[in-house]
């Protein structure tokens, strides 16, 4: 039973990107982060699996797709949860041990509540964060003691947007 709910679920997996994105672009949700930054820069990339968005209501947000998430796979696959950061909210999907809330899970995504107005650029349809604030967020995380868990990874963000940028400038 497990092994066929998981092959179903991979057989969906493009049915649930394509989902996420609707989602995201029905309801004007802004994305930022690591696919903001692939989105705009587009040449070396950052392989990411979740999407971090925007929510003047995360909560409802997070739960709205999770329930077509689940629609879409035809079971209760996914799930909704407070995240570490207050007034974040999580999507996730249960995992291989079909259990919520096991170390297996997998993060689908997270909607945070705005600080400001941010500035977006849209891209295929998509509101993403400008790369100038993306870049000002990571160098911000980057100085963050609170955040030494990922200095690495948001140094690296920073690199590669600076790569893109003379490479693009290269090109044209």
């Amino acid at each position: 039973m497990k092994r066929k709910i998981r092959i179903n679920a991979f057989e969906y997996q493009d049915k649930v990107d394509n989902q996420i994105k609707k989602f995201l672009k029905a309801n004007g949700i802004t994305v930022y982060g690591a696919r903001s930054i692939n989105a705009q820069t587009g040449i070396i990339n950052r392989p990411t699996q979740d999407w971090d968005a925007y929510s003047k209501t995360p909560e409802k947000t997070s739960k709205n797709l999770q329930k077509e998430l689940d629609k879409i796979v035809k079971g209760n696959f996914f799930y909704h949860k407070p995240a570490m950061h207050k007034g974040t909210w999580k999507v996730r999907n249960v995992g291989d041990d079909l259990i919520k809330g096991t170390p297996d899970d997998v993060d689908i995504a997270d909607f945070s509540k705005p600080e400001k107005k941010y500035p977006i650029v849209t891209v295929d349809g998509m509101r993403y964060r400008t790369l100038k604030e993306e870049i000002k967020a990571k160098k911000r995380a980057v100085a963050d003691p609170e955040f030494k868990f990922r200095h690495e990874k948001d140094q690296a963000d920073l690199d590669r947007i600076k790569a893109n940028i003379k490479i693009k400038q290269l090109i044209s």
